[in-house]
């Protein structure tokens, strides 16, 4: 459990050139600047416009929603979209775990997680590049994949509307692409600029190019915006990944120990915390550095044809790169599992009382302690060129529009593909504690440890080493067998002694792979009606059809040669660390870690042995790692689903005077059917078997927006309507996992546990409730009070029901049974 995390990274940009010609210039006279006659003007634009822009478009709006125009985007301090998001209330970036060390830029909206967040380009879906794989989190919005600077603006919807596009619990963000017959003849942009970035101390450079032309006036144009980044960052992070409860030591090894031979009892007394309660004590933490090297290239380009007085005809195509190598330095240390500390600890600070268990029993936390006889590691991760980290994304967009006598037709096709990839190797040595009693048995550290309790100044981890027993920590100069086992991530060196500790090297690693291809058609047909309030009728369909193709693969030691390890493979940490806002950190002998680089070229010095002829990483070149009965580690994330969605909607758009008020807004519902495929793998007992599945479901989702200008400038507005969220398409494979095992004591009977296929799963769904109170003061201005209620059910959950009935999960009676080794 996560009760503590701290993070320092910082980054400043600065503007050095910007130039933007248009195709007008302004004529020098005797008497000073004058306008001469042309049909070409100069305009000027700036935060101001950019204000006045995104006031207009929301006062506007039949939905309650925010935008940001394209200058907005372009004047912001912003390091990608998600960051340019930010302005917009309600909006947070998700920094924590992988998108803070990656900057993938998933947002949050109104507080929900970014998997309920949909999000479409111009209206349209839209393969994404996420690293997100697993049902429960659903597909990520990862906005750091593309420059904020290539669109022309962004509209967030926070009330649902039935001719949108189903799938976000939360809301909307569309991306909206420059329609090039809308934008200015002759208009061309470069800018130049530059990022520092504080931690790794150094100025990366970007530029972005942009033009519209108009090749026949008011028929056809094209427009373009190019966007490349240089990207260096580095995050140094304290990370308290685990809080165990505080025992009475067993056998005189691990948990509660004071020197002076106080007891745990008379501790808690002394510190006023009933005998009864739990204390939980910092029992694994992460000290740790990393860095981010690479690019991000994004492009726009459109063509717009007015055919005929009525017929307009589009295309745009949308692509985006981006590649980081990275780079991390991690010290990780623990003091034993929750149920078996093998340190010993000894509190050193006040306990403070934290929410009760969920069994009700009250806890404290204590948030300094000492030490002896921990288990720590030091962990260098790495991933570069086609093992590092990529996403790639290209879509093309065709669309229509016919308008005639009082009817509008708009059409389009949408192709879509989107690659995500994550590779990194994991070489780390680690020292173990001893687990044997007595307490005289050590592996000869001690130190102390304080959280800081939320203030980084509190912050300290030290280190100590026994010369006797332990001279040096870590140990690469001892003697670590090779093997070719490919069920093995480390290998053990025999200890000097019995009471020093076991050492172990790691190489690890693993490879995370997404693909994605969406293909979606639209048509929607809007009859004007002019019946009082009726202002238009409005319907159409969609159509899209979705494939997917994910795995996640685990590295393993075996077939690398293991000889030639040593100390001198060791590299000094990075310094200043935490940019020396951590006086209390550990920079001491141990702030070492594995050059990656060096003892990768030593593992792989011989080749790789092989002879069972195992699944290789064409990336790494390591052996996948495989389990004990031979099959590939994780084999069930490996997994290719096909979905189908089908939908039709009708609203009807109202506007006019009501009771004295100025009114407006629609009423529809859109009515959705999912199908879905999958094709994978099913694990029992660690044997894989091809599976496959289908499931499908439909949805019926009402929408309802009201608005009404109350007095002048003053707007109320009101929306009521049901949504839904799918789960990660990645999370939809056909694989059922069980698994046995063996007697314990919280589990007498031994436990098997089962995991359900992906394509079982139903939507998140919500019924959503907004309001909001809107008053524009003066141009470019507005002050706003909002209130929104959703209520969200169906969410992914475990359930025991051995020895109850699981008829409703298609197994029967369940019943636990004696077959004469075990039940």
């Amino acid at each position: 459990m996560r009760y503590n995390q701290i993070f320092l990274g910082a980054a400043s940009t600065v503007a050095l050139l910007s130039w933007s010609v248009t195709g007008a210039l302004a004529q020098q006279t005797a008497g000073g600047t004058q306008p001469q006659a042309s049909d070409d003007v100069i305009v000027v634009t700036g935060i101001r416009g950019a204000l006045d822009e995104a006031t207009r478009v929301k006062r506007s709006s039949n939905t309650i929603g925010e935008f940001i125009s394209a200058d907005d985007i372009g004047s912001l301090p912003a390091l990608d979209l998600a960051e340019a998001l930010q302005v917009v209330p309600g909006i947070q970036v998700n920094r924590e775990n992988n998108d803070g060390a990656y900057r993938y830029g998933e947002i949050s909206l109104r507080g929900l997680p970014g998997s309920f967040t949909n999000t479409t380009a111009n209206g349209q879906s839209f393969a994404a590049p996420s690293a997100s794989v697993t049902p429960a989190s659903g597909v990520g919005n990862p906005f750091g994949a593309f420059s904020s600077s290539i669109f022309d603006g962004v509209w967030v919807n926070k009330s649902q509307r039935a001719d949108l596009i189903e799938g976000g619990i939360a809301g909307a963000v569309d991306k909206k692409l420059a329609r090039a017959l809308s934008k200015k003849d002759g208009q061309y942009t470069v800018r130049l600029g530059a990022q520092y970035e504080d931690l790794p101390d150094e100025v990366v450079g970007n530029f972005f190019l942009a033009g519209t032309e108009h090749l026949i006036k008011n028929k056809l144009a094209v427009t373009f915006k190019l966007s490349h980044e240089e990207e260096t960052f580095r995050r140094d992070g304290i990370n308290f990944t685990t809080y165990n409860p505080l025992t009475v030591q067993a056998n005189g090894r691990g948990g509660y120990y004071d020197p002076t031979g106080k007891t745990f009892s008379t501790w808690k007394a002394e510190n006023g915390v009933p005998d009864t309660d739990t204390v939980l004590f910092p029992a694994g933490f992460r000290q740790y550095a990393e860095w981010r090297e690479g690019s991000r290239t994004s492009f726009h380009g459109g063509v717009e044809y007015q055919s005929t007085p009525k017929l307009k005809l589009g295309a745009d195509v949308l692509y985006t790169y981006r590649q980081l190598d990275m780079a991390a330095n991690w010290m990780l240390m623990n003091t034993g599992s929750a149920t078996n500390t093998t340190a010993n600890i000894t509190p050193t600070a006040v306990p403070f009382q934290i929410t009760p268990a969920a069994n009700g029993t009250p806890r404290w936390v204590v948030p300094g302690i000492n030490y002896q006889d921990i288990t720590y590691a030091q962990s260098t991760r790495t991933g570069k060129d086609k093992n590092g980290n990529t996403q790639e994304a290209l879509g093309a967009f065709l669309n229509f529009e016919y308008d005639t006598s009082g009817w509008l037709f708009e059409g389009s096709l949408a192709y879509s593909e989107a690659e995500f990839f994550r590779g990194g190797g994991n070489l780390q040595a680690q020292l173990s504690s001893v687990d044997q009693s007595p307490i005289t048995r050590t592996n000869g550290t001690s130190g102390q440890i304080h959280t800081g309790a939320g203030d980084i100044d509190n912050y300290v981890f030290t280190l100590n080493l026994d010369p006797v027993i332990n001279p040096v920590g870590t140990d690469l100069d001892l003697v670590y067998p090779s093997t070719t086992a490919a069920t093995a991530n480390n290998v053990r060196a025999t200890p000097s002694t019995p009471t020093t500790g076991f050492q172990t090297f790691f190489s690890a690693g693993n490879e995370v792979f997404t693909d994605e291809r969406d293909t979606g058609v639209n048509l929607d047909v809007t009859r004007d009606l002019g019946l009082g309030l009726l202002k238009d009728v409005k319907f159409g369909g969609r159509y899209n059809h979705k494939e997917l193709s994910s795995y996640i693969f685990e590295h393993t030691i075996g077939g690398l040669d293991l000889s030639q390890l040593s100390n001198d493979l060791f590299r000094p940490g990075p310094s200043p660390y935490f940019g020396g806002e951590a006086p209390g950190a550990y920079a001491g002998s141990e702030w070492e870690f594995i050059d990656h680089a060096a003892t990768t070229a030593l593992l792989f010095a011989n080749g790789l042995n092989n002879p069972n002829n195992l699944r290789v990483s064409p990336n790494a070149g390591y052996i996948y790692r495989v389990d004990a009965k031979g099959t590939l580690a994780r084999a069930a994330s490996e997994a290719s689903t096909t979905s189908v969605t089908s939908a039709v909607y009708g609203l009807v758009n109202f506007e006019g005077d009501l009771l004295g008020f100025r009114v407006g807004g629609n009423a529809g519902g859109r009515y959705v059917k999912t199908e879905l495929n999958g094709e994978g793998f099913s694990l029992v007992n660690g044997i894989a078997v091809p599976a496959t599945a289908d499931s499908e479901y439909d949805n019926f989702l009402p929408a309802v927006n009201f608005s009404a200008e109350l007095v002048e400038d003053v707007y109320l507005r009101l929306a009521y309507s049901e949504a839904l969220t799918r789960p990660n398409p990645a999370g939809f494979t056909p694989s059922t996992s069980i698994t046995e095992s063996a007697p314990s004591g919280s589990n007498p009977f031994g436990l098997v546990t089962v995991n359900l296929p992906g394509t079982s799963v139903k939507p998140y769904t919500s019924v959503n409730y907004d309001a909001a109170l809107e008053w524009y003061n003066r141009k470019g201005s507005l002050f706003s009070i909002s209130y929104y209620k959703k209520d969200v059910s169906d969410f992914i959950s475990t359930r025991r029901v051995c020895p109850t009935d699981g008829a409703g999960l298609g197994f029967g009676t369940l019943t636990a049974v004696d077959n004469g080794a075990g039940s």
